[in-house]
């Protein structure tokens, strides 16, 4: 990733966002244990916001407030007794207001985007600029309802059905090989058939973790591994997933499954 290594953590994962999706995966989980793995989130979290990743804030957020409602349901008052977990929330809090979150803060170089003679009209908005790749996967997607362009074939699939707004944006020539959103780039290159594949896993694994989420004796662990889980599904839709995150869609519904029946 080289647009902005100075400004924007990335790690090894190729795109801060991606280091961002796993992070909260991490922050959750340590967030489980009883014991001083519970501070680990505390450095997880600052790293989470030195991404600056927008998706992976809400992702984080979406995760927590689930995961801190079934502690509270499960346990209400016992949840104010493990002391490692209310440090690492409070060390989690004062590391926001120390660090500014991507939501705060601002670009530093803008520009008017009047007419002009010149492409260049500075560093577009990433939200604008998935609104209309959005835009395009759908046109993909209608022209392939039922099977899609074929797998992994966003990038050719793309061109025909690229809206014009894209030639306006600072990103013109770069080569869109995802949609930036897991679920538009699956409708769009499998089709209808594959994306509601998609859905029936997610849509099977809630309603299982719903009716098994009282078992264990590992306490808040599978919880944790459960909202982890949600905050994959929040970051892949303005994203898409890469291997690591991908291989946790998948085995983290296997590691539950092998949890309730330990």
């Amino acid at each position: 990733w080289i647009q902005d290594v100075k400004n924007r953590d990335y790690a090894t994962l190729g795109q801060p966002n991606w280091m961002a999706a796993y992070l909260d995966i991490l922050i959750l989980i340590a967030l489980s244990f009883k014991n001083k793995i519970s501070l680990l989130s505390v450095p997880f979290f600052a790293a989470l916001l030195f991404t600056k990743s927008r998706s992976g804030i809400l992702g984080l957020i979406f995760g927590g407030a689930i995961f801190f409602a079934i502690l509270f349901i499960k346990e209400r008052a016992k949840i104010f007794t493990n002391k490692f977990l209310i440090i690492s929330v409070i060390l989690i809090l004062f590391s926001s207001f120390i660090f500014s979150s991507p939501f705060t803060q601002t670009t530093s170089k803008t520009q008017s985007l009047e007419p002009s003679p010149y492409i260049d009209i500075g560093i577009s908005q990433s939200s604008d600029i998935r609104k209309i790749v959005w835009e395009g996967a759908v046109k993909v997607w209608q022209r392939y309802p039922l099977f899609g362009s074929g797998v992994e074939t966003f990038a050719f699939a793309y061109y025909k059905d690229r809206p014009v707004a894209h030639n306006m944006v600072s990103e013109w020539d770069f080569l869109y090989n995802k949609a930036h959103n897991e679920y538009l780039n699956l409708l769009a290159t499998t089709g209808s058939v594959g994306f509601l594949a998609y859905l029936g896993v997610i849509l099977t694994f809630v309603i299982w973790s719903i009716y098994n989420l009282q078992f264990t004796i590992f306490n808040k662990f599978p919880i944790a591994l459960f909202t982890a889980w949600i905050s994959i599904l929040v970051t892949n839709f303005f994203g898409f997933s890469v291997v690591i995150i991908g291989l946790y869609f998948f085995l983290i519904p296997a590691f539950c499954a092998i949890l309730k029946d330990d």
